[in-house]
């Protein structure tokens, strides 16, 4: 696994032969342990994930200027109970062709916003820019976010 740091509290990239988790250690009241990204210079996201095969699990992404968590090329990934809130824009996107064949289960979205746009442009969970092929979403809830809930690649307003 590698991991880089760059203007986002998280960002991180896999080989696609191997495997990687990213996990609370353990389930709290309201989520899982937090990434608060309210200190992050603006248009900046919390967290971005490349590559595949990842597992991220029982955490809350909140108050990014930006997206809260993002994959990017991501094949065969699991993401359970999430939490993303009080973002800047989208909370969860899933973003590119290569995105595919990932399981998000149990995701909270509530409560992203664009000022810049003026909540024109922030989903709960947004799959943008590629198919979606095969990617699987149970168990969300998706509330209180300025524009759609849930946006997929032919989605209108």
């Amino acid at each position: 696994m590698g991991g880089r740091l760059a203007r986002r509290v998280l960002s991180a990239d896999t080989n696609l032969r191997r495997a990687a988790t990213f996990c609370a250690a353990r389930r709290r009241q309201g989520g899982g342990g937090g990434l608060d990204g309210s200190k992050l210079a603006a248009g900046s996201w919390l967290a971005g994930i490349y590559g595949g095969y990842w597992t991220v699990q029982n955490i809350t992404f909140q108050k990014s200027p930006a997206q809260g968590f993002v994959l990017t090329s991501s094949v065969g990934g699991v993401f359970k109970n999430l939490v993303t809130a009080d973002n800047g824009d989208s909370g969860f996107t899933l973003r590119g062709d290569g995105t595919t064949d990932n399981l998000v289960q149990n995701l909270d979205s509530h409560g992203n916003y664009d000022p810049a746009n003026h909540g024109q442009n922030t989903d709960g969970i947004a799959v943008k820019f590629g198919s979606g092929t095969g990617n699987k979403i149970t168990g969300a809830r998706l509330f209180n976010n300025a524009d759609m809930s849930f946006r997929t690649p032919n989605a209108k307003r």
